[in-house]
């Protein structure tokens, strides 16, 4: 398996383009996410973002256990969110 072979995640939008990151886990795309929701936050507007796979330099949607993976990060920053509240 070569360096192209490996799975990578990226986080774009069709407004806000791609963050031009490869992160190497899908917890390091949902922290450049969330550094992308509040940049726009503060600018007043939205973050339309997603995080997408690109494998053997295709892009994809995210699998079933990816997908849950990152709805697990997520309920894990709301749960550290609201305790540091």
């Amino acid at each position: 398996m070569g360096e192209d072979d490996k799975t990578y995640y990226i986080t774009k939008g069709p407004i806000r383009g791609s963050c031009k990151h490869q992160h190497r886990t899908i917890y390091w795309a949902y922290h450049c996410l969330r550094n992308d929701f509040r940049a726009a936050q503060k600018d007043g507007i939205f973050s339309d973002r997603r995080v997408y796979a690109v494998e053997n330099r295709h892009e994809r949607e995210l699998y079933e256990h990816e997908i849950n993976e990152l709805d697990h990060l997520r309920r894990v920053m709301l749960k550290k969110t609201a305790f540091q509240q």
